[in-house]
């Protein structure tokens, strides 16, 4: 999975189109030994083990959660798509902790926070099926380094399709 970001990430550097199919088994593989080896400061306290699954249209995600001696698996399936260019869209079809359901909506709003607490655009909108996240980034892009557009998104059982294409950097402006 590394090298596969490590290529999407390169490409999406480059002018024209990129885009890159990524299997659970190869991101269950990087959560289970790169990031507690490389990256433990990413999880929050008592959150270890994070796991996710592909199914068409939804991600779902696990992880153990501990608090002193109380241990659970806290869970969510959501349905995810591109609201439009650079705008994913998620929905929570059900969530919980152990066997315990989670007050539909919370788990969204707790994401849209730490999102945005990381630099991304959220907004929580109510629609006729519940509440709705929708995820974007910065709306200010480096002018040198051109502009990143995801323009596909596709959930499939057992891998993550994204797609899209970089625009040529924007031209230096006549200055004073």
């Amino acid at each position: 999975m590394v090298s596969k970001a490590a290529a999407l990430h390169a490409a999406a550097g480059r002018v024209g189109p990129w885009e890159a199919i990524v299997a659970e088994s190869e991101v269950n593989a990087w959560l289970a030994v790169d990031l507690p080896r490389n990256h433990r400061g990413l999880l929050p306290a008592g959150i270890e083990a994070p796991r996710v699954r592909f199914q068409p249209r939804r991600v779902a995600v696990a992880a153990r959660m501990r608090a002193g001696p109380l241990a659970a698996v806290a869970w969510a399936e959501m349905e995810v798509w591109l609201q439009g260019v650079n705008q994913v869209g998620l929905t929570e079809a059900a969530a919980g902790l152990g066997s315990l359901p989670v007050p539909r909506d919370a788990m969204l709003r707790h994401l849209a926070e730490r999102l945005a607490t990381a630099g991304l655009v959220t907004d929580l909108r109510r629609t006729q099926h519940g509440l709705a996240l929708v995820v974007s980034p910065p709306s200010t892009y480096d002018a040198a380094a051109g502009n990143c557009h995801l323009e596909s998104l596709a959930v499939a059982a057992g891998e993550l399709l994204v797609a899209g294409s970089t625009q040529q950097p924007a031209q230096g402006t006549d200055g004073p």
